[in-house]
């Protein structure tokens, strides 16, 4: 589960469902679903699709 007061949270979901071969969806304030993947892979796409204000970059891909 994923949920922001302040953010659209489904670029994320949407993101994790790629990379992880993930199912789910949600509302623009809180996404949920299941991905298939380690908590260190998971983390490292947050680091590096997140940019200065937590918003979605786009600058980088991390594929396993």
């Amino acid at each position: 589960m994923i949920g922001s007061e302040t953010e659209d949270v489904r670029p994320y979901s949407k993101i994790l469902k790629e990379q992880f071969d993930g199912r789910g969806g949600g509302k623009p304030v809180m996404v949920q679903g299941s991905v298939n993947g380690s908590e260190e892979a998971i983390r490292k796409v947050f680091e590096c699709e997140t940019g200065k204000q937590g918003e979605l970059s786009g600058i980088c891909s991390v594929r396993f």
